[in-house]
């Protein structure tokens, strides 16, 4: 066996987490997969809707240059939630580090570098790193804002520590760098970016992931109370989502 294969598997310091649905693995998945560095491990929860939640026994792919931890979560009808998928998908992570990354995304090749690097300049005060999101969206277009499509870079939490203290919250729109905070650590910024290509296409699609946002923020919304810390948020972006989707209907 070649052992210098054997050495370079799963040397990268990060463990990359993806939630895919299955439609997910036959449209967009292996893009993203092949824009990671080689030799990273990458953790993957499946989900598809069910009568009931559960959680397959964990299946483990290895090649010469990396593994690839998944499980599948089936959650029952109407019940999807983000957080919980993030968060069971960080309990694959071996590595110190943990980089979330959708499958309609993907990294150029010289962000590798300074996604490693990233882990090792900082003190341990540093629990997470802030990266941009470049896409090109029709929403602007569709609520009838502009006449073309926009680009757009937003900043968004993308790197943090493997840590059992850090853990993900809200059904869309999930957030995790307030328990960052509230456990004694920074978030500071990077140049990393990652191009994103799902909002550029069909533009049913984008009203459906709308839709299927509002549904579950305002699932949120109901189950928790004014006084939690990201009420305030939710409640926000409930309102700009569902005027968004007002003002699709009127196009």
């Amino acid at each position: 066996m070649d052992t210098t294969q054997q050495t370079e598997r799963d040397t990268f310091p990060v463990s990359f987490c993806v939630i895919a649905s299955m439609q997910d693995m036959h449209d967009s998945m292996q893009g993203m997969l092949r824009s990671l560095p080689k030799n990273a491990e990458v953790c993957i929860v499946l989900n598809e809707p069910g009568k009931e939640s559960h959680i397959t026994e964990l299946t483990q792919h290895e090649d010469e240059h990396r593994t690839i931890r998944s499980v599948k979560w089936t959650y029952p009808h109407g019940k999807f939630d983000f957080s919980f998928a993030r968060n069971l998908c960080n309990t694959l992570a071996t590595k110190d580090w943990i980089f979330w990354i959708d499958c309609d995304e993907y990294l150029v090749e010289q962000q590798h570098e300074g996604i490693a690097e990233a882990t090792v300049r900082h003190g341990g005060g540093v629990g997470g790193f802030m990266c941009g999101q470049a896409s090109l969206s029709c929403y602007k277009r569709l609520v009838g804002e502009a006449s073309e499509n926009e680009y757009s870079n937003i900043g968004q939490l993308r790197m943090y520590r493997n840590s059992e203290e850090f853990k993900w919250e809200g059904y869309a729109h999930e957030q995790i760098a307030h328990t960052i905070r509230s456990a004694g650590y920074s978030v500071i910024d990077t140049t990393i970016t990652i191009a994103h290509n799902g909002y550029s296409g069909d533009p049913k699609k984008l009203r459906s992931k709308l839709e299927r946002n509002t549904d579950l923020i305002g699932r949120w919304l109901a189950d928790n109370s004014k006084e939690h810390p990201l009420y305030t948020f939710y409640r926000d972006t409930y309102v700009r989502d569902t005027t968004a989707l007002i003002q699709m209907e009127k196009q």
